[in-house]
Order: structure tokens, then C-alpha cells, then sequence
């Protein structure tokens, strides 16, 4: 073969390889992480005088519009939502009704446009024009949180400016400005005009920016405030600013505080052009939970159940209808919440009826949330085990009864590491008659040997059928617990079966210690140990400084939380907008608080800045 030709087709096969290579093992290059850009707006952005039903905003690149019904918000708003479309590398938005005059309108689209490849957010574009001569430069931004955990919301809620001072507004008008607060909890609403406001923060469920569902939260400022350019000058200029904002916290104003006004609960705020008023808002959802019996059971012949859906506003009566007994033919059961209500029948002829009819009487809330009497009619039905009972006779099942064994829940399992700090808590499935204590005996293991050891059995008045063991546990040591037969009688003649279980106590060096040293307490406070996850750990009242601690804590992650008991009935409280009542605040300690084994933490915390 000719060498040059050769050369030429060795040439040729090297350019198809390395075209093939390319082909076959694209390199990509870096990932577009740039978002789109607007190049071009028609009309202009921050336009006066503003007459046009059509705006269009062109950008670099193809876009796509993303949950644009949910993300786009105009302030103010309008009755109708304008229809947004995309034309090429362009947004179109029709307006489809007539605008307010003399108003700075301003359309932020969040999170809504986004490139079309690799979906880069445009954040909070905003598209402003005015239908009078200027355009509005006031503001305000600020954060809100859940009143309750000082959370943001992971919903939607929207900060809302009316410009009636009215109680009624949230309820029946649509606000003059509205604004989204981030997933963070900050919100801004810019271009808004010198007026007076009210201001409001909602949860709304219904998109229709009206407080008008009872699972809507909001959140409300005490105080009405004034945005006035004509008193900067005279007002600002001796207070102040830092980093290009006024907090009401600055100015040290709370509850019906009047400043620079003349009506009273009035709050003048005269922030210069550019500055925005920054305040916190805390929403909640008010108590409009209604009072009703959520469900009545009897899963145990001798037993009616009854499960209302928050504590009971005073006791349920009932009265027997298809049966009559004695007077006291039943023993109540209530729990410590109040929304749990258990009744055990003492009378055979009764509890072995199939049906039971009964009629209640209770409280419940009506439309104006009131309580009011309700009367109601039950009937409770024991089903029995179908697998169990078919084809037995009547008075077999009367003397199965009669032969069944009493269980006993304790929280202490066999081979388990018991807290040294616990007593065992032992919960029959029925109220007691007699406990037999000789028939309980509670050894301490060591090697071979088992040492008797004496012990308390301890009964809680407020629970029915709770009886402790106490003892002082010696720490890391070995003990078995053996219950007889018959230690435990209830009222319907039943014995327990025996129990032999054998536990470990856990050792002192495993736990950890808070030692919490409180300083400027002026109040009630319920100091409250949070695990991770906010789950209670344990909580103690404090009304003055002092040391408080919390021991025997697991060497894991807390948090410390206060509530301002202002009402000082030892819970958390929400607030009420008619009766311009704040929930109750709350504040946590700042920063991690991380345990180790055997290893105590001391403190300080000083409530002064609540």
C-alpha cells in the first residue's frame, strides 16, 4: 500500500474513533445553577401612571411557571386573579379588572419562575407599577412564628394590612396589603402608602384572605400604627436606627402604648423613605375546639368506656333505662386529662346483660361556643369473641367469667435495667378489693444467693387501679420480684397468675444532672425539660430566682423551655382576638444543650429579655 495513503486512512480511523468517543462519552460541562434574567418589561418596572390590561416580562432563557396560583401574590389584591401565561422566553399577564386609582400595586412571584432545564428558581421577582403619579416606598417586614414552639410555619400564612380600623375586619374584608412569610418565618411587604393600619397574620385554609374558619390560626398586633413620610424629619431623626430598621422592641412599646398619635391604642410609626418597620407577630389558633362525647365502648362486659374530645366541663350523669339498680352500682374511673371516663359494674345481673341503654347528660359548646346541657341517649353493647362463645351455653359463659385470671401490667420487663430512680408500677386490668401483700416478695441477687428485702406497696388516691412497689434500689445490682396467686383480688372475685421476673438496676454513673440557676423570674414560670423532638421530660413552677434541677436525665440531646404563666393555672394558654388577648409567651434557653454520662450541667439563665 502506498505509504501515502496509508498515512490518510490511518488519519481517517483516528478522527472516527475520536468522533466516536465524543459521541459515545459526552464530557457535559458545569450545571447550570444561574437562575433566569429579565432582559426586557413592558411596561417598564416601578411604572406611574399605570393604564394597561397587559404587562409582559421577557427573560434570557425558556421558563417555566411553577404552582403560579399558589405563588404569585399582589398586594393589594385583587377580586379576580389576572391569567399568566408564558409566550416563548416571555411572561404575559392579563388583568382582568379595573385597578384602584392613585395605588402601587406589586406582584411577587416566589418561587414561580424557574429556568426551563434545570428548574433555577427566580426568588421573589418583583413586578411594581403605581395608577397614580409616585410610587409607595414604606414597608414593613419582620418575622412570625408559632406562638406555642417558636417555629415557622410549614404551611402558607399570609401577613395582611387593613386600613379600617375595625374588630371585624379579619372576618368580613379583604386587606388593603398582603405579603407571604418565607419557609424561614421573615416577611416584607414593600410599596406601601402613609396610612394608619391594622395588622393581622392568617393560616388560611381557604385562600379566601378572610378569618372565617375555626382551624385557621392568626396572629395579631395590640396596636394600630401609623406610616407617615410627613413626620420624619420630626420624629425619626432623634431615634436611632440600626441596620436600616425600626423594631418595636427599640422603642419599648407594648399593649395600648400611644405614640405620636392622637386616638388612643394607636401606634405612630414614621419610618424614612426605604425603611421599613420591623415587628414579630406569634400566631395560634384560638380555642374553638368544640365540646362533644368523640366515642363510648365496652370491650369488657363489666366495663362502659367513654372518650370525649377535650376535658369534661363538669361530671356526665348518667341514668339507667333498660335496667334499675342500686344506687351505687358502679365505680368511677377518671383520668388525670379529664377526656377519659371508665365505669366498672359491680353488679353481675347488670354487667351480664348484652345491652346496656343509657341516658347522659353532659356539657357541650353550642354555636357561640357556650356550654350548654345536652342530653343523649346510649346503648352499649358487649360483643363477645365469636371464636370463643359460639355454641356455648349461657351459664357457661356466666362461670368462664367467674374462672378468668386478673392481669397485672408492670413497668419493669424480666432481664431489663430498671431506673434507679423509679418505683414498679403495678396496674391490674380491674379495680382491687384486697391486695395480700404477704403473697409479694422482693429479693436481692447476689451470686447464688437471694436476700429478702422489705418494701412499701404505695396506692395513688387519684388513680383507681395504680399501686407502686417502692424500695431504694441499689445501683447496679440484681433483683427478682415473685408475685403468688391471689396477692391480688379484685371486685369480681378474680386472682392474679403468678409473676417471677428478674431486672437489673442501672447504674448511677449512667445519668446526668441539670442544674439550672434562674435569674429575673417577676412571674409564674413553668420551666419545662424538652427532649430532642419537644416531647415533655419533666417540668417544675418557678415564681422568683432560684436553682431548680432535673435529674437522673439520659446522656442525649434537651431543650429548656419557659412559659409566662400569666394566668398562673400551670399550663400553656392561647390567645383570644375579640378580647385582644395574646397567647401566653414562651422563650427557650439559646443554644445546644447535649448530656454526657455521669456528668453534671450547671446553667444560667436569666428571663430579663422575655
Amino acid at each position: 500500500m502506498n505509504k501515502r495513503i496509508f498515512i490518510i486512512l490511518l488519519s481517517a480511523a483516528f478522527l472516527v474513533y475520536q468522533g466516536c468517543a465524543k459521541i459515545g462519552s459526552p464530557t457535559g460541562g458545569m450545571k447550570d445553577e444561574i437562575p433566569p434574567r429579565v432582559v426586557k418589561e413592558n411596561p417598564v418596572n416601578y411604572s406611574v401612571e399605570f393604564d394597561q390590561d397587559r404587562i409582559e416580562i421577557e427573560f434570557d432563557e425558556f421558563i417555566q411557571l411553577m404552582n403560579i396560583n399558589q405563588e404569585l401574590m399582589i398586594s393589594p389584591p385583587m377580586k379576580e386573579k389576572p391569567l399568566v401565561r408564558i409566550r416563548k422566553k416571555s411572561i404575559l399577564i392579563d388583568l382582568d379588572e379595573q385597578l384602584y386609582d392613585s395605588t402601587t400595586y406589586t406582584l411577587n412571584f416566589g418561587q414561580a419562575i424557574v429556568d426551563n432545564n434545570e428548574g433555577n428558581p427566580l426568588e421573589n421577582y418583583e413586578f411594581v407599577f403605581s395608577t397614580g403619579t409616585y410610587i409607595d416606598s414604606l414597608g414593613v417586614s419582620g418575622i412570625i412564628l408559632n406562638a406555642f414552639n417558636l417555629q415557622p410555619s410549614k404551611e402558607p400564612i399570609y401577613i395582611m394590612l387593613y386600613d379600617v380600623d375595625s374588630d371585624s375586619v379579619p372576618y368580613l374584608e379583604i386587606p388593603l396589603y398582603v405579603g407571604r412569610a418565607s419557609s424561614e418565618g421573615s416577611f416584607y411587604i414593600h410599596n406601601i402608602r402613609p396610612d394608619t393600619f391594622k395588622v393581622f397574620a392568617l393560616k388560611d385554609i381557604n385562600s379566601n384572605f378572610l378569618y372565617d374558619n375555626k382551624d385557621e390560626m392568626i396572629a395579631f398586633m395590640d396596636t394600630t400604627f401609623i406610616l407617615s413620610a410627613e413626620l420624619i424629619d420630626k420624629f425619626l431623626d432623634s431615634i436611632q436606627i440600626n441596620n436600616d430598621t425600626l423594631t418595636l422592641d427599640s422603642l419599648n412599646i407594648t399593649g395600648n402604648d400611644t405614640l405620636m398619635a392622637d386616638s388612643q391604642d394607636t401606634l405612630a410609626i414614621t419610618p424614612k423613605r426605604d425603611y421599613s418597620l420591623f415587628f414579630d407577630l406569634y400566631f395560634f389558633q384560638e380555642d374553638f375546639i368544640p365540646q362533644y362525647l368523640s366515642d363510648f365502648q365496652r370491650t369488657d362486659p363489666r366495663k362502659i368506656e367513654f372518650y370525649f374530645n377535650r376535658p369534661l366541663k363538669d361530671t356526665l350523669k348518667i341514668e339507667p333505662l333498660n335496667f334499675a339498680p342500686d344506687t351505687n352500682w358502679y365505680i368511677h374511673e377518671n383520668f388525670v386529662m379529664g377526656d377519659t371516663l371508665f365505669y366498672w359494674i359491680k353488679d353481675s345481673s347488670i354487667y351480664n346483660l348484652d345491652s346496656l341503654q343509657l341516658h347522659l347528660n353532659y356539657l357541650v359548646t353550642d354555636s357561640a361556643f357556650n356550654y350548654v346541657p345536652f342530653d343523649d341517649t346510649v346503648y352499649m353493647v358487649y360483643k363477645q369473641e365469636v371464636s370463643r362463645r359460639r355454641g356455648m351455653r349461657r351459664e357457661d359463659e356466666q362461670e368462664e367469667l367467674k374462672e378468668e385470671i386478673l392481669g397485672l401490667s408492670l413497668n419493669v420487663r424480666k432481664g431489663a435495667r430498671h431506673d434507679i430512680y423509679k418505683k414498679i408500677k403495678i396496674t391490674p386490668d380491674h379495680p382491687i378489693s384486697f391486695i395480700d401483700q404477704t403473697k409479694i416478695q422482693l429479693f436481692f441477687r447476689e451470686d447464688t444467693n437471694e436476700l429478702p428485702r422489705d418494701f412499701k406497696m404505695i396506692y395513688d388516691p387519684r388513680y383507681l387501679r395504680n399501686y407502686c412497689l417502692e424500695h431504694t434500689w441499689e445501683e447496679g445490682m440484681n433483683y427478682r420480684l415473685f408475685i403468688e396467686p391471689g396477692a391480688f383480688t379484685d371486685i369480681y372475685g378474680m386472682v392474679n397468675d403468678t409473676i417471677d421476673l428478674s431486672f437489673n438496676i442501672q447504674s448511677l454513673d449512667h445519668y446526668s444532672k441539670i442544674i439550672l440557676m434562674m435569674e429575673d423570674v417577676h412571674q409564674q414560670t413553668i420551666i419545662q425539660l424538652l427532649d430532642d423532638n419537644e416531647r415533655l421530660i419533666a417540668e417544675k413552677i418557678q415564681d422568683q430566682d432560684g436553682s431548680i434541677e432535673f435529674p437522673f436525665l439520659e446522656p442525649v440531646k434537651y431543650k429548656i423551655k419557659v412559659i409566662f404563666d400569666e394566668n398562673r393555672n400551670g399550663k400553656w394558654d392561647t390567645g383570644r382576638y375579640l378580647d385582644k388577648i395574646q397567647p401566653e409567651k414562651v422563650k427557650y434557653y439559646s443554644g445546644t444543650i447535649e448530656l454526657r454520662a455521669n456528668w453534671d450541667l450547671e446553667l444560667t439563665w436569666s428571663l430579663e429579655n422575655k
